[in-house]
């Protein structure tokens, strides 16, 4: 069984994403890319909303929010599977 160090997992999984994205992001491509779009300005307006506030759960939150957004559009991408977004849910 072959091992890989950490930075070479790391380039490896980025090189993997960029090939399947690039093969993969035809037609879906446009509305996935408007949908994380949304969730990411979502996110973007939770996190400056947290900071201001002085709240580190809050921080959290739009941490995994944003998180969350690039898992849905690997999925999106990947599988053409298109998410509804509802900001503050």
């Amino acid at each position: 069984m072959m091992h890989l160090t950490p930075r070479a997992l790391r380039a490896t999984t980025m090189l993997l994403v960029t090939i399947i994205g690039f093969a993969a992001a035809g037609p879906a491509s446009a509305g996935c890319l408007r949908e994380y779009g949304r969730c990411g300005d979502c996110a973007e307006r939770a996190m400056s909303a947290a900071i201001w506030d002085l709240d580190a759960r809050g921080v959290l939150d739009a941490y995994v929010d944003a998180v969350d957004c690039d898992i849905d559009l690997l999925h999106c991408i990947l599988y053409d599977s298109h998410h509804s977004y509802s900001c503050g849910a």
